[in-house]
């Protein structure tokens, strides 16, 4: 039987190198357009659960090339990035020292947070595109729940590949 999730890790470490170079240097501006981590209308939904993110526990799930991580850090929240792609992570790092930003990046499948500690988050989100590279939700969300603190909100949002071709 074929591990989806590993065989996806794979893949990712395989081709980070290339969607660092087709994705160019939009990561540079999340710091003063947060709209390009957090698409559309997601920040004021976001502040309208969790209130101010200054000073709150962040957790991205699959964070892939790190937008939302970095924008959520430049709002003054404690970011931990997580993702299955070492190579995805080891260059969301270079760019997060770049930026000037403080984020922890822990390498782990959101099926098995393992490395993180029950209730340690005020809020979770995960963004594009991370349901199509899940073979066990119920894990993941099992995980998710595990490490929100008891009042912790969760914000999942998919904008890939499918509503990518609509602008509204």
């Amino acid at each position: 039987m074929v591990d989806f999730h590993e065989a996806n890790r794979r893949r990712w470490d395989h081709a980070a190198s290339n969607y660092k170079e087709r994705c160019g240097d939009g990561w540079r501006r999340c710091l003063d357009d947060p709209t390009l981590g957090l698409p559309g209308n997601i920040l004021p939904l976001l502040e309208s659960f969790v209130g101010s993110l200054s000073g709150k526990r962040v957790c991205v799930l699959a964070s892939g090339d790190n937008w939302a991580a970095f924008v959520l850090a430049g709002l003054s929240a404690y970011v931990t990035s997580v993702d299955f792609s070492q190579e995805q992570l080891n260059i969301a790092a270079e760019r997060a020292i770049g930026l000037g930003l403080d984020i922890e990046f822990i390498q782990a499948d959101v099926t098995k947070l393992t490395p993180i500690k029950a209730n340690q988050f005020d809020f979770a989100c995960s963004t594009n595109g991370v349901m199509v590279w899940i073979a066990t939700p119920e894990k993941y969300y099992t995980e998710v729940y595990r490490i929100l603190k008891p009042d912790g909100v969760f914000i999942s949002y998919d904008i890939h590949p499918f509503q990518r071709p609509w602008n509204d």
